[in-house]
């Protein structure tokens, strides 16, 4: 298999309809299927609007495996300490081929290189029991150094999402410190 590629869309690419359109599908498959159980069936987690300002901002990378695209995720700031990632999704065909660990790897560094001291993500989780998906993706952020910071009850950060879940949600913040490069 050939090396995943990672690099963020340029700006002019939220004119490109079908790309943007590409992008919601594959961001919305991927999070259907992981949080099936979480939603009223029919839910989106990003309409195709918003990932248009995401990728007019410069805030869209995506991995490439032989120059098509099978994952991406958001990179920001959230402050001159704080990067973020979001919006992870890679299609379920790439999955376990370093694609994730790829587009976080890329997103630490650019955040590092932009003088970030440390990195942030967010997971929403049911609150009344575990999820094994959750559950991985918890193990896996833990294994790459991610530790939780902050627990909130998702209805109350997102009142219009609240009547669209089947059952309460927490979102969970996890940080990451990033260890600057030597000189």
């Amino acid at each position: 298999m050939s090396a995943v590629e990672v690099a963020f869309l340029p700006p002019d690419a939220a004119h490109d309809a079908a790309l943007v359109a590409d992008l919601a599908e594959r961001i919305n498959a991927a999070y259907a299927v992981a949080e099936e159980e979480l939603w009223v069936p029919g839910k989106d987690r990003v309409s195709t609007d918003a990932v248009a300002a995401i990728v007019a901002n410069g805030e869209m990378a995506v991995a490439r495996l032989e120059g098509r695209i099978v994952g991406s995720v958001r990179v920001r700031t959230l402050d001159p300490q704080t990067g973020f990632l979001g919006l992870l999704a890679v299609e379920p065909a790439a999955q376990g081929a370093g694609v994730g660990s790829e587009l976080i790897r890329f997103a630490e560094e650019v955040m590092r290189d932009a003088g970030a001291t440390q990195m942030e993500l967010r997971l929403l989780v049911p609150r009344d029991g575990p999820d094994s998906g959750k559950e991985r993706l918890h193990e896996w952020y833990s294994r790459l150094g991610y530790r939780i910071t902050a627990r909130s009850d998702f209805a109350q950060l997102n009142e219009d999402a609240a009547g669209s879940m089947l059952m309460p949600l927490d979102l969970l913040t996890y940080r990451k410190p990033l260890v600057q490069a030597a000189p």
